[in-house]
């Protein structure tokens, strides 16, 4: 039976690309590292490592431990401050406050699942404090039979935390996400994956359902195919 809703936070409930993009850009000129739009948009669905690896490597900039933790951490406390002034109530997506009310109305549970320990922080700043039954982020140490096998993820920390905390199994969940490692962890959890996204086909065919954007999200028909599927399972 179904029991919770899960929301990825940026992509779904809100979009944060914008804030990213401005604290590295603003950080890597402080470090006269060029990045741009082009470099941004071959690199915003990766880890902040990743990231700083990758734009020193194309600066042709020797890479040291000592430099990357640095430009992360201003990185972070830069992103932490425009969250903290800049983003704003009316900066979430379009039909989440919608879908977050049918969903209670469902007596179904509703959580965040982020990678982000930023969470926290973001939902206070969009005015959803009271909104969601559980706001889940990576621990510092979560260990089960799954991340036994493939190693631990912040997703996976945040799905293993939530499971942990609410007592319920992942078959009782439906996962809505916009990324590929969102949509592989939710089905290795068995949670029903429904991917949000409208640019990444093979991202989309690993989930039980899709939809382009946000705004076409319909709880109702996410709901009966989650019924279905699990009737014939």
């Amino acid at each position: 039976m179904l029991k919770a809703i899960l929301f990825n936070l940026d992509g779904i409930i809100t979009n944060l690309s914008k804030f990213h993009f401005l604290a590295w850009k603003s950080i890597f000129s402080q470090h006269g590292i060029v990045f741009d739009d082009e470099q941004w948009s071959q690199l915003q669905n990766h880890s902040r490592n990743y990231i700083i690896q990758q734009t020193l490597e194309y600066n042709n900039i020797q890479i040291s431990e000592e430099l990357v933790s640095q430009i992360d951490k201003e990185k972070n406390s830069l992103y932490q401050s425009l969250i903290q002034n800049e983003l704003m109530p009316e900066d979430v997506n379009a039909n989440i406050l919608d879908i977050i009310a049918q969903a209670k109305s469902k007596d179904l549970k509703v959580c965040v699942i982020s990678h982000s320990k930023n969470a926290q922080l973001i939902i206070e700043r969009l005015g959803l404090s009271r909104a969601f039954d559980y706001v889940c982020v990576p621990g510092d140490s979560v260990q089960d039979s799954i991340t036994s096998l493939i190693g631990s993820s912040p997703v996976t920390e945040s799905i293993v935390n939530f499971l942990k905390e609410s007592g319920l199994s992942g078959n009782e969940c439906i996962g809505i996400e916009n990324t590929n490692d969102g949509i592989e962890e939710y089905n290795l959890y068995n949670i029903f994956s429904v991917c949000v996204n409208n640019f990444d086909h093979e991202v989309s065919k690993k989930a039980k359902m899709s939809y382009h954007s946000v705004v076409d999200i319909n709880l109702d028909e996410i709901i009966f195919k989650y019924y279905t599927v699990n009737s014939q399972e």
